[in-house]
C-alpha cells in the first residue's frame, strides 16, 4: 500500500507539472485610449415649456467641440458629466446629470458645451444621449484642414522627360516644404494647385494642372508648396501629377 501511495503521489506532481508547462502566458493588455472632456453648462433658462434640442458639433486639431441647447435636466442638478466611448468609427457620448441629496419636483433646460480630446481622423457615427435617450445623432468626416501655398515657374523647356523629375521635402514647424523640378505640363496650362490627403500616417498629395486654352505643345516647369498643420511623427508620402506617382518617400517630422 505505501508503494502505491508514493507511485500515485509522483503521478499527481507529474501531471501538475504537465499541466503548469501547457499554460500560456498572457500578453499584457494594451492601455485604453484616454479621451479627456471639459463641461461647462448653463443655469436653468427662464421658460415655459421646452424648446426643441438644438446641436452643433465641429473638429478641429484632434477635438471634438459639442454645443447643445434647451437639454432638459432636473432644476436640483448639482453637476454635469460628459462620458464618451470611442468604439472603431462609433463616438458614443452620455450626458449625465449629477444630483445631491435633494431632487426637486421641476425640470428646466440648459444649455451645454464640451470637448473631447484625442479624436484621431476619421469618418465617425456620432450619437449623443441623456438619460438613454438619443438627442442627436450624425455622421461626420474629422478630418483637420491643411492650408497649402502654391509657386510656379513659366514654362523652361518643351523637352518631355517625366524621368528628370527631382524632387526634395523638408519639415518645420509644423509645415512640409515641397520643391518638384521638371513638371511635366500643357503649354497652355493657366495654374497649379495642391490637394493633400493625410490618412493615419500617410500623406497623398495630388498636384493638379489647372487647364487654360490647350494648346497643341507640352513644357516643364518647377513648383514649390507648402502643407501646413502637419503633427509630429513618421509619414509616407506619395505625390501623384497625371495620375502618376512622380515621388515616394518617408519622412520623420
Amino acid at each position: 500500500m505505501e508503494r502505491l501511495n508514493i507511485k500515485s503521489l509522483l503521478f499527481v506532481a507529474m501531471s501538475l507539472v504537465a499541466f503548469a508547462g501547457c499554460e500560456k502566458e498572457q500578453e499584457p493588455e494594451e492601455p485604453a485610449e484616454s479621451h479627456h472632456t471639459v463641461v461647462t453648462y448653463s443655469d436653468c433658462k427662464a421658460q415655459k415649456g421646452f424648446n426643441d434640442i438644438t446641436t452643433s458639433v465641429r473638429y478641429e486639431n484632434g477635438i471634438l467641440y459639442f454645443s447643445h441647447t434647451n437639454v432638459e435636466f432636473n432644476c436640483a442638478v448639482n453637476d454635469v458629466s460628459v462620458v464618451p466611448e470611442i468604439n472603431g468609427q462609433t463616438i458614443n457620448v452620455t450626458i449625465n446629470e449629477v444630483l445631491g441629496e435633494l431632487v426637486a419636483d421641476c425640470n428646466c433646460p440648459r444649455d451645454v458645451n464640451y470637448t473631447i480630446d484625442n479624436i484621431a481622423e476619421g469618418h465617425y457615427n456620432i450619437v449623443v444621449s441623456v438619460r438613454n435617450d438619443t438627442i442627436y445623432q450624425t455622421e461626420m468626416d474629422c478630418h483637420e484642414t491643411h492650408n497649402t501655398r502654391v509657386n510656379y515657374s513659366e514654362c523652361l523647356s518643351n523637352q518631355r522627360d517625366d524621368s528628370s523629375i527631382t524632387s526634395s521635402v523638408r519639415y518645420e514647424n509644423g509645415t512640409l516644404y515641397f520643391t518638384h523640378e521638371n513638371l511635366d505640363v500643357n503649354c497652355g496650362f493657366a495654374g497649379i494647385t495642391v490637394e493633400p490627403e493625410i490618412n493615419g500616417q500617410t500623406i497623398n498629395v495630388t498636384i493638379i494642372e489647372v487647364e487654360g486654352e490647350p494648346m497643341d505643345c507640352y513644357c516643364l516647369i518647377n513648383a514649390n508648396y507648402t502643407i501646413d498643420n502637419i503633427k509630429q511623427g513618421t509619414y509616407t508620402i506619395i505625390v501623384k501629377l497625371h495620375g502618376q506617382v512622380i515621388y515616394q518617400g518617408e519622412i520623420n517630422c
